[in-house]
């Protein structure tokens, strides 16, 4: 290599460090602007939902029935979705007991392909003494139910 193209390669590689070390401060500043501007946004963000939280509106049979299979060991998947799905369709009732549902409908909505598990998940939420059941020999009528208070 000729005495002028190492000082041309030895120019580049100054250039570059210094380049480097005057990029690093400004990358530095702009790392910390960025970083109080993302910690501001997340502080205030939690505060938009803490008070989203404080202004939702709670709905007491569905907490009620989170406090109460809490505890409750024989409650499985299923039995709380049909019970979510008897829940839905009571509050559309306007909160009034009794409430009329299919077979098929009822199936549909909570996702239970097998006539045995839903006669049996039925039977058995009856039986812990979360819904009163009383089961149609009509499929078009549809069987009456009342939601237990828990």
């Amino acid at each position: 290599m000729s005495p002028l193209e190492r000082k041309r390669v030895e120019g580049k590689k100054e250039g570059t460090a210094r380049r480097r070390n005057d990029s690093t401060g400004h990358w530095r500043e702009y790392c910390e602007r960025k970083q109080t501007k993302v910690k501001a946004f997340f502080r205030s963000k939690q505060k938009i939902d803490t008070l989203k939280i404080n202004q939702m509106e709670v709905f007491q049979p569905l907490v009620d029935f989170y406090d109460t299979i809490h505890d409750d060991n024989r409650i499985r998947v299923t039995h709380i979705s049909v019970y979510l799905v008897l829940l839905h369709r009571w509050n559309l009732n306007g909160n009034k007991n009794p409430i009329t549902v299919t077979r098929a409908s009822l199936m549909t909505a909570a996702k239970i392909s097998a006539r045995q598990t839903y006669n049996k998940c039925m039977n058995e939420l009856h039986e812990y003494g979360y819904i009163k059941y009383l089961p149609s020999c009509n499929p078009s009528n549809g069987s009456m139910i009342y939601l237990n208070r828990l």
